[in-house]
């Protein structure tokens, strides 16, 4: 028997698109309470982690809970310096391959604005700038209003 619905629509896609949306749109109109969630998840997350770590070491260990609360702590920090670390020795690599892909993508652009110039005729030429222009006096309007 054929399944009743179409091979991209079933229910799973259908909910997955539904959810996808609205995180889309809770991100676009209230970014700075996505942040705040996400951090609370990730705060919740680290000190769940940090309690089980605890109660390792003092139930292995037989430490008392000050010890166990020293050793997370400065385990933690420990942890947090070398990926700051890692990442400061990262940044000027990625850097450069970020200014690689933007000068690809200008030479695109540059490529694509100049062959349309080249084939544009004169009308076309004086409407896209005054378009320029216009856009140009709205932005010093809205900058100096």
């Amino acid at each position: 028997m054929k399944a009743a619905w179409p091979s991209w629509a079933t229910p799973i896609f259908i909910c997955k698109t539904v959810a996808i949306v609205a995180l889309m749109v809770y991100i676009i109109h209230a970014p700075i309470e996505f942040f705040h969630h996400i951090m609370e998840v990730l705060h919740i997350v680290y000190e769940s982690i940090a309690f089980v770590i605890e109660e390792f070491l003092h139930h292995v260990f037989h430490l008392n809970k000050f010890q166990s609360q020293l050793i997370v702590f400065y385990g933690s920090w420990t942890i947090g310096l070398f990926v700051i670390y890692r990442l400061w020795k990262a940044m000027p690599s990625f850097w450069q391959r970020q200014q690689d892909r933007f000068y690809v993508h200008y030479l695109r652009l540059k490529i694509v604005a100049t062959g349309f110039w080249g084939r544009a005729n004169w009308i076309d030429r004086i409407k896209l700038m005054l378009i320029q222009m216009g856009l140009m006096a709205g932005a010093f309007m809205f900058v100096l209003g």
